[in-house]
């Protein structure tokens, strides 16, 4: 949406899938921000007064487990991290990560507690609507997507789309692995979309939602078939797809990650 001078901002670049979860979160909630310029190539992330909103975001946490393997690798193509490797209250040193966002004098990081934050403020049924068990089976769903979902198809992804365009060779291992993987989650999503048209029920949720920015890049890998073999999971992401939030990050999202253009300038 347009911004205003009351608008909440946020720091990032569209093409990072964890700045488009929290872009598409905004978009479906209608919330009016800003989207905060940033160039990567410049190193915008790491400098001093980006750095200073992580520190002021790093004080409301104490501890954040390690990041995964995926993550590490998607963090070094993006110039990006999406969680803390240790206590940043205890080694006095954050680092730079998108994506950002400041909502009046409170700031935070994690696309996921910003899109709940978001979510629960503008439009709380997105969470659940209020309902405990109905919540519950929300939160269910975004932990699988989390855990289970993106490590898989974001290896794939890192391996079949992003190392290529970064002049490397896929692991043609890794993305084996991770496509056996990949395969039984979607296995699981079909037999629960055989009982509900959404994740979490007959509604769409933030659970949904959430899988939309890595799906956008997986759907562009010859691992789509994953998805196309499977008529429910199929159904669900092209209605995902076609949501009005979902089509208008998508157009922020070249396939190519903007990595093309930087390769050729090199």
């Amino acid at each position: 949406m347009a911004a205003s001078s009351k608008a909440v901002k946020v720091y990032g670049w569209a093409a990072s899938p964890f700045v488009a979860r929290v872009l598409v979160c905004l978009e479906e909630a209608g919330v009016d921000y800003e989207l905060v310029a940033m160039s990567r190539d410049a190193g915008d992330h790491r400098r001093p007064d980006h750095l200073a909103r992580n520190v002021r975001a790093a004080l409301h946490q104490l501890h954040r487990p390690s990041i995964s393997t995926f993550h590490a690798s998607l963090a070094y193509a993006f110039s990006v991290t999406d969680s803390l490797t240790h206590d940043l209250l205890a080694c006095l040193q954050p680092f730079g990560q998108v994506p950002v966002l400041e909502d009046g004098d409170l700031t935070l990081f994690e696309s996921r507690a910003i899109a709940r934050h978001v979510l629960r403020k503008h439009k709380p049924e997105l969470l659940g609507g209020g309902g405990l068990e109905q919540s519950a089976i929300v939160d269910v769903w975004l932990e699988v997507e989390a855990h289970q979902h993106e490590p898989a198809a974001g290896a794939i992804v890192m391996e079949c789309l992003i190392t290529p365009l970064l002049g490397g060779a896929p692991d043609q291992a890794a993305v084996g692995e991770n496509a056996g993987k990949l395969r039984r989650v979607l296995d699981a999503y079909e037999a629960r979309l055989s009982r509900s048209r959404y994740l979490a029920g007959d509604s769409v949720s933030v659970a949904d939602l959430s899988h939309f920015p890595l799906m956008r890049y997986f759907m562009a890998t010859e691992h789509a078939a994953l998805v196309e073999a499977l008529p429910r999971v199929k159904a669900w992401w092209e209605e995902l797809a076609a949501r009005p939030a979902a089509r208008k990050v998508a157009e922020l999202m070249p396939l190519d990650l903007g990595l093309s253009s930087r390769k050729h300038e090199q």
